[in-house]
């Protein structure tokens, strides 16, 4: 194993720790569950399975066998299923944060879950045509002709959440919203740096850094 990748690897398993604590925090802090605590929770769990998922990818990557055959096939996959389901857990948090208990949900949060749908049902696609990525003969990954088309995916679900944060901008205060506005900087940075260059999984590791700031907003306001 390379020092990059045992780096990697170590930084995912500080990420997967955080999120634990963080997890039991939210749980044991809060007696009454609703379901905007059951969505921070569930956000912390997707957290810990997409950082374990890809630390998998990094472990086996390098090596040859049947193990690690299908345990690049299935981290890999799971590393961008985990990240759609994602986007659908922090578009209904963010639907939770601004809505202010009104039942009629915006069009914008329904696109948001067919486009994990839409995005999962593609990476299903991929396993058999390489559509977003594949492997060559020895084991390795490589992105596919269309790997652009799952960080579009992923780009179109953050500007969505962009969209009902501001236009429910009404119903939090300025520091709030303003607070909920600096979460969408660091993942469209680092989706845009994921398209342009191959190397560290900066998506897994700005997802963690913006679940654990978001956890700070509660009932509206700063905590």
């Amino acid at each position: 194993m390379t020092v990059r990748a045992m780096f990697h690897i170590c930084m995912e398993l500080w990420g997967i720790f955080i999120c634990l604590i963080c997890a039991g925090g939210i749980f044991i802090a809060t007696p009454q569950k609703t379901r905007r605590t059951r969505i921070k929770i569930l956000m912390q769990i997707a957290c810990m399975l997409l950082l374990g998922a890809d630390a998998l990818s990094w472990y086996f990557h390098v090596d040859a066998g049947e193990t690690t055959y299908y345990m690049v096939r299935i981290s890999n996959f799971s590393v961008f299923c985990i990240n759609y389901i994602f986007m659908s857990f922090f578009a209904t948090y963010v639907w939770l944060t601004v809505s202010k208990h009104q039942h009629r949900k915006p069009a914008a949060l329904y696109a948001v879950y067919a486009l994990s749908v839409i995005g999962i049902l593609l990476l299903i696609i991929t396993q058999f045509t390489g559509l977003f990525y594949y492997f060559d003969d020895h084991n390795l990954y490589h992105r596919g002709n269309f790997y652009l088309l799952s960080q579009a995916i992923a780009v179109l679900g953050i500007a969505l959440c962009l969209f009902m944060l501001i236009s429910y901008r009404k119903n939090l205060d300025r520091i709030i919203f303003l607070s909920m506005m600096s979460f969408f900087v660091l993942p469209v940075l680092a989706t845009i740096y994921q398209a342009l260059a191959y190397g560290f999984s900066l998506q897994c590791l700005a997802a963690v850094i913006h679940t654990e700031n978001g956890m700070c907003i509660r009932n509206g306001r700063k905590v």
